[in-house]
């Protein structure tokens, strides 16, 4: 395992933007550093895609690390600080 942290396991709705299409799908594990996501189909994902979590507007940036079916795992553009990581683990829970 190549993590510099320990990602917080759930199950949250998402939406992920790749090849000009916004996708429904879920995070199953996130990190200041990345997020692991589980697609409803399985798609091809471009290089790098935007994620959001279910309703909210902001928008992360990612590159696709790895994918194998209908999972993939993705590093955040730019590392959350604290600060935004854990507002981003609240609106998770929260949504």
């Amino acid at each position: 395992d190549r993590r510099r942290r320990l990602r917080k396991d759930f199950a949250i709705p998402i939406q992920i933007y790749s090849c000009a299409q916004w996708l429904s799908a879920t995070a199953l594990d996130i990190s200041p550093d990345g997020v692991r996501i589980r697609l409803e189909e399985e798609i091809l994902l471009s290089k790098r895609v935007g994620l959001r979590i279910a309703n909210r507007s902001e928008t992360f940036g990612l590159r696709v690390c790895w994918s194998s079916g209908y999972e993939a795992g993705c590093a955040f553009l730019d590392t959350l600080d604290e600060h935004r990581y854990a507002k981003l683990v609240l609106d998770a829970v929260s949504a």
